[in-house]
C-alpha cells in the first residue's frame, strides 16, 4: 500500500469509477487528451451522459508502442461508449466504493476479469467487474489484519478485528460470509502493546498434506506461530532485522505468511532520512532460517509473496537531497527464494535525470516501470526481460497496473482533479 492519500466522496467515486471503464483500441491517450475522454463527474452528468450519444468516436493522436527491439505504428484510438450509461439506482449506491477510496489500496487481480480492492486500515473491502466497472460486493469491518484469495474455489479468507475479538470470515464468491470463527482471546492478550500500528497478523492457508492453517503474530522482535487448538505458539523467532539495528525509529508495516514462507516489512528513519527493510524466514523449523534485505535510503518499496518467493519492487517520491540522484544505478526489482534467502532476479535501472522520479508496480509476474522523466513505461516478466515499452502518461495521472494478460494492460487511472478511469490498453 503506497503513502498517498488522496481522498474521494462516495458518490463521486461511484460515478468516476463505476461507470466509465475505457477500452482504448491500440495506445494510452497522450497527454492533455484525458480531457476529452468519457469522464463522469456526479450525478448530474451521469444524466446528461445517459442522454448523450457515444456512436461517434473522436479521431486521437497516433502514437508508437515499442515490443523489445521492434515497433509498431499504433492505429487510431478512439473514445469508448461509456458502459452502464444510466442513473445509478439505489441498489448500485448501497454497493458504491467506501468514501475514503485512494488509489494505493491493495489490488489483487483475480480470475474472471475481477479485481478486489483492500484497504486494511480503513477496514473496506470490494469486488470489482473490469469488463463492466460495476462493483460486484462490498464490505468494512473495524480492521483487516490479512486477507488470502482461494482462487480454485472463489473463497476469500480474511483475518479481521470485530470488537475486540479476532476472527476469521471465509467469504463466498458473491460476498456472502460462509463461515465464522473466533480465534482465543488470548492470542490478542499476549500483546504487550494493542496499538494496531504496533503489531501484524498474517493468515497461511494449508497447501500441503496434513499441514494445518496457521497463525503468525509480529510485535517488536518476535514473530510467534500459532496452529489449532492456538493456545500456545507453535515456534518463536526472534528478528534479526530489530535486534541488530540501532535505528531508533523502527516498525512493521506489513507482513505476509503462507505455507512456512513469511516476510517482513520495516520503516525505518535516521535524521530525516527512511529506509525500508525486509525480512525473510523459513519457519518450517524452530532453526532460524532468515535474511535481511535492505533497500537503499529514501526509496519506498512494496512486496508480495508470491509462491514461496518475496518479490520486492522500490520506487522513488522524493528529490534530492533526501530522494535518489541521477547517473546512480537503483534496484527497483528483486526476487528471492525464502527458503535460502538466494537472490533469483535483480533488474536494475539507471535513470537519465539528475533527480529521477519513478513508480513501479507488480501484479501475476509482470513488473510496470513508469519512469517520468523519460516519459516512459515499461513491462517486465518476473525475470526481468522487457516485454513492452510505451509512451508514458501525463505528469498529473498517477497509475496502478491491475494486470497484463492476453495482450491486454489492465490499470486504474487517477489525474489531479479526481477522475478515477478503468483503462485496457492493448500491447499488439
Amino acid at each position: 500500500m503506497k503513502p498517498f492519500h488522496s481522498r474521494v466522496s462516495t458518490q463521486a467515486l461511484w460515478t468516476r469509477l463505476l461507470i466509465v471503464p475505457l477500452l482504448l483500441s491500440s495506445v494510452l491517450l497522450p497527454a492533455g487528451d484525458y480531457a476529452n475522454a468519457a469522464t463522469i463527474t456526479g450525478t448530474s452528468d451521469v444524466m446528461e451522459h445517459a442522454t448523450a450519444s457515444h456512436t461517434t468516436a473522436q479521431q486521437l493522436a497516433l502514437s508508437t508502442v515499442t515490443n523489445g527491439s521492434s515497433s509498431h505504428s499504433a492505429t487510431q484510438a478512439t473514445d469508448a461508449p461509456i458502459i452502464n450509461s444510466r442513473p445509478i439506482t439505489t441498489e448500485q449506491q448501497q454497493l458504491s466504493f467506501p468514501q475514503d477510496f485512494w488509489i494505493e489500496q491493495d489490488i489483487v487481480a483475480l480470475p474472471q476479469d475481477r479485481v478486489l480492492f483492500v484497504d486494511r486500515l480503513t477496514g473496506d473491502i470490494y469486488l470489482n467487474d473490469l469488463q463492466t466497472g460495476s462493483n460486484l460486493w462490498s464490505h468494512q469491518y473495524e480492521h483487516i489484519y490479512s486477507y488470502r484469495a482461494l482462487p480454485s474455489s472463489g473463497k476469500l479468507v480474511l483475518i479481521i478485528q470485530n470488537k475486540q475479538h479476532l476472527q476469521k470470515l471465509v467469504l463466498g464468491s458473491k460476498g456472502e460470509t460462509l463461515s465464522t470463527f473466533n480465534y482465543p482471546a488470548s492470542l490478542l492478550g499476549s500483546l504487550s502493546d494493542h496499538q494496531l500500528s504496533s503489531y501484524q497478523i498474517s493468515w497461511s492457508a494449508p497447501l500441503q498434506q496434513r499441514e494445518k492453517e496457521r497463525i503468525a503474530i509480529q510485535q517488536q522482535d518476535e514473530v510467534r506461530i500459532y496452529e489449532s487448538p492456538w493456545k500456545k505458539p507453535l515456534r518463536i523467532y526472534k528478528l534479526k532485522a530489530v535486534q541488530n539495528r540501532t535505528l531508533k525509529d523502527i516498525h512493521s508495516t506489513h507482513m505476509e505468511y503462507q505455507s512456512d514462507r513469511l516476510v517482513i516489512q520495516y520503516a525505518a528513519g535516521s535524521l530525516m532520512q527512511t529506509e525500508q527493510i525486509f525480512e525473510m524466514l523459513n519457519t518450517s523449523s524452530t532453526s532460524y532460517q532468515g535474511k535481511v534485505v535492505e533497500i537503499p535510503w529514501n526509496l519506498q518499496s512494496d512486496f508480495q509473496l508470491e509462491n514461496g518467493q518475496a518479490v520486492i519492487y522500490s520506487y522513488s517520491t522524493k528529490h534530492p537531497p533526501l530522494g535518489p540522484n541521477g547517473a546512480t544505478s537503483y534496484p527497483i526489482y528483486r526476487r528471492y527464494d525464502i527458503a535460502s534467502g538466494k537472490l533469483l532476479v535483480e533488474k536494475t535501472y539507471v535513470f537519465k535525470a539528475q533527480e529521477p522520479l519513478w513508480t513501479t508496480e507488480y501484479s501475476n509476474g509482470q513488473l510496470l516501470l513508469s519512469d517520468r522523466d523519460e516519459n516512459r513505461m515499461s513491462l517486465y516478466d518476473k525475470h526481468g526481460k522487457e516485454l513492452w515499452q510505451l509512451p508514458q502518461l501525463s505528469d498529473d495521472i498517477r497509475l496502478r497496473l491491475i494486470k497484463y494478460e492476453n495482450k491486454l494492460l489492465y490499470l486504474l487511472i487517477e489525474t489531479k482533479d479526481r477522475q478515477f478511469k478503468l483503462v485496457k490498453q492493448p500491447l499488439i
